[in-house]
Parts: structure tokens; C-alpha cells; sequence
């Protein structure tokens, strides 16, 4: 899978899946490499820059 597409659809399935329920970034993982290939590296700048940016409509 190109990159710049998996990282797109990383972002929409981390989204989706926050919107059903909270999780810890393991369990994101465990769950989405189910049927992705990633690792826990890829996760956490993703939930990251969903909190940087979610800080900042805050303000």
C-alpha cells in the first residue's frame, strides 16, 4: 500500500474508532493490525497531532 494512502487511512480508522469508544494506543494497534500492518510507532505521532490539533480548536 502506498504510504501517503496508508497514512490517510490510518487517521480515518484510528477516528472511526475513537468516535465508538476510548482506547489505549495498544489496543489501536492490536486492532487495526488485524487487518493493516503496523506498528506502534505509527500510532502515536497519528494520536498525537489528533491531540495537538484538537488542543488548539480549544483555545
Amino acid at each position: 500500500m502506498n504510504v501517503q494512502l496508508k497514512k490517510g487511512v490510518m487517521e480515518i480508522v484510528v477516528l472511526s474508532m475513537l468516535q465508538r469508544k476510548d482506547f489505549y494506543g495498544y489496543e489501536l494497534v492490536t486492532e487495526i493490525s488485524k487487518y493493516i500492518e503496523m506498528s506502534e510507532g505509527t500510532i502515536y505521532p497519528l494520536l498525537n497531532r489528533r491531540l495537538t490539533i484538537s488542543c488548539s480548536f480549544r483555545r
